[in-house]
């Protein structure tokens, strides 16, 4: 029911919005920026179609995109395998492993001769050899709180690049897209844990964090312990930082200063987390909170 509710809350329309920058990794390893033109990605799904807004997507993962008429051919391959003739099945079993990943669903099961078991086998390791690590057979569409498998049903992705103008890219060349100019913006004040903001990070991504506003590091005394994002005049709980300190760290990596509105290399791939650098005095009961824009590029 619960997956069921999710996918119905992606078919609610968007307001209207800019439309994203992306970063498309290709399967040769070209990677590319732009601008990508689509406004929703219908994506189907085992309950159905979704048309899902280009604002509400970080991340699609590609599985196996076929050309038409491709299948067909594959499984003519497969069934030539249990050929009488030496050449028809060599033949076949050259053209499977040329074909490699997108032959791998119908080399399986048990409707075999064992002549074509024997030779499946043999094809398979084959096959296994040039398989690319993390491949998955079906997309993976990532938005920020779901994740969803399926297959992207559009010819190919249009995007505006900088120097090489208007781009056309076929799904099947693609390994994923991340969609890198979504800004979120959150609060965050002084808490006994890390806040999730929901972000992960790719090893090779730059994040921008922008934060803004104060904290009353001691309500007790109102306005006379003020904290920014840069800090203040006091320790804090994490000794290498001042009391109010924005801090950030992607995973379980090591902790970083985030104030400054700065634009950060990132090292480590992983979730990243916020946290305000509470005072050292355990009655302070600090309160207010940072307005905090994130941007991954």
């Amino acid at each position: 029911m619960r997956v069921l509710l999710s996918l119905a809350l992606l078919l609610i329309a968007s307001v209207a919005h800019a439309q994203p920058d992306v970063k498309i990794r290709l399967h040769d390893e070209t990677v590319l920026m732009g601008i990508l033109q689509q406004k929703e990605v219908p994506f189907i799904t085992k309950h159905g179609t979704l048309k899902i807004s280009t604002a509400d997507i970080r991340r699609i993962g590609f599985g196996l995109h076929y050309e038409e008429g491709e299948m067909d051919a594959i499984k003519a391959k497969v069934r030539e395998l249990n050929s009488d003739v030496y050449k028809t099945r060599e033949e076949a079993g050259k053209f499977l492993i040329l074909k490699g990943k997108y032959s791998s669903q119908f080399l399986r099961g048990t409707n075999f001769s064992k002549e074509q078991q024997v030779r499946i086998g043999e094809i398979q390791e084959k096959i296994k050899e040039s398989m690319p690590n993390g491949f998955f057979e079906k997309d993976i569409l990532y938005t920020e709180e779901s994740m969803i498998q399926g297959q992207v049903n559009v010819p190919s992705f249009l995007i505006k690049h900088k120097e090489l103008g208007e781009l056309s890219i076929k799904p099947r060349s693609i390994a994923y897209i991340d969609f890198v100019s979504a800004v979120k913006e959150l609060s965050v004040g002084i808490t006994p844990d890390w806040v999730d903001t929901g972000i992960t990070l790719n090893r090779d991504d730059k994040v921008t964090i922008e934060a803004s506003g104060d904290i009353d590091m001691y309500s007790q005394q109102p306005g006379t312990f003020k904290g920014t994002p840069g800090g203040s005049a006091w320790p804090g709980m994490i000794s290498n930082h001042k009391a109010g300190t924005l801090l950030f760290r992607v995973g379980t990596n090591e902790v970083q200063n985030g104030s400054g509105n700065r634009t950060h290399n990132n090292a480590f791939a992983g979730k990243l987390y916020l946290y305000v650098n509470p005072p050292p005095w355990p009655e302070s009961q600090p309160v207010g909170a940072y307005t905090v824009k994130i941007r991954v590029h």
